[in-house]
């Protein structure tokens, strides 16, 4: 019976856990806003590209190397090294997140932003649906986790 009592209690959150999950946050959305500066720049070496008249995926060298000049020209390039960097570091991150044990309801929640995150993020769910279904759920997860009259859920 003491057992099921033990069980059935709430447990903290595992502090270092939360710190990490604050982290994964953080690098989260900047890896969403360098891809969308990332994807911006691609543009804009497109239109350039158009503009003097440069084939954007011409089969000669020349054509190719003055794309790539462009590119670097707009800034692509540095900005692509950036976004990499950070997808480097969201890996390395998530695999510290993932392989630590769950004392919480919290901790699970910074375990399944990590999980959505890698499917979502990696293209690894392209079904619309699927999409949907893992992004309810998170919500639902965390509708789980708020206070509710003092206490918590």
């Amino acid at each position: 019976r003491s057992a099921r009592r033990r069980a059935a209690r709430p447990r903290p959150d595992d502090p270092e856990l939360v710190e990490l999950g604050r982290t994964f946050a953080v690098l989260s959305r900047r890896f969403a806003r360098q891809g969308r500066r990332v994807r911006r720049l691609a543009l804009q070496a497109d239109q350039v590209a158009a503009e003097r008249d440069i084939a954007l995926h011409g089969r000669q060298k020349r054509q190719r190397a003055a794309y790539e000049a462009i590119r670097e020209e707009v800034g692509y390039h540095a900005a692509w090294a950036r976004w990499s960097a950070t997808s480097d570091e969201l890996t390395a991150l998530a695999d510290r997140i993932m392989c630590r044990k769950v004392r919480s309801l919290g901790d699970l929640a910074v375990k399944f932003d990590v999980l959505a995150w890698t499917l979502l993020n990696d293209g690894a769910v392209v079904d619309t649906g699927a999409v949907r279904y893992v992004r309810r759920f998170g919500r639902e997860l965390r509708h789980l986790m708020v206070p509710v009259r003092g206490g918590r859920r």
